[in-house]
């Protein structure tokens, strides 16, 4: 079933809509999908197997945002590397500016509030580079789930429908 006023699913025996608040009356219409967008229309009109051309720069940010093979950075390589050298966390992870200025960032610290600044900032910024990587890993990993429900997979320069 769906709410009279703004289309949106609402269940049988909801007395109003809990999207727009409207009150529903007992005489429901049957349930219908709500219409069709072009894009959904034309997606849904590729057959099994076929491919849907994308952009370069969009098929290499749903492979992984940061990677050249396309293989999911190790948050954990990154915590390691940023151990072993302020900033080397973030140029492994593809973002060599925000690696020169962890660099600075721990030099700063140490400059400004000696030995104990230094070792928070070298911390601090061992920590955020943990944190991101392993955000974008989650970020191109839920990506790919939906469009997996969705029948959907990234394959080279585009997309195939599996479903």
């Amino acid at each position: 079933m769906f709410c009279n006023q703004c289309g949106k699913p609402v269940t049988p025996e909801a007395r109003f809509c809990g999207s727009c608040g409207t009150g529903l009356s007992h005489q429901r219409i049957p349930a219908q999908a709500p219409p069709q967008t072009p894009l959904q229309a034309s997606l849904q009109a590729v057959p099994l197997g076929g491919r849907v051309p994308i952009p370069k720069e969009i098929t290499a940010s749903l492979r992984n945002p940061n990677s050249l093979t396309g293989l999911p950075k190790s948050p954990v390589v990154a915590l390691l590397l940023q151990l072993l050298l302020p900033g080397l966390g973030m140029v492994y992870f593809g973002k060599p500016l925000s690696g020169l200025g962890n660099l600075v960032g721990v030099g700063c610290g140490w400059f400004a509030f000696g030995t104990y600044g230094g070792i928070f900032m070298y911390l601090l910024f061992a920590i955020a580079a943990y944190a991101i990587v392993y955000r974008e890993n989650a970020a191109v990993a839920a990506i790919h789930q939906a469009m997996a429900t969705a029948g959907w997979r990234v394959d080279g320069d585009g997309i195939v429908r599996t479903g």
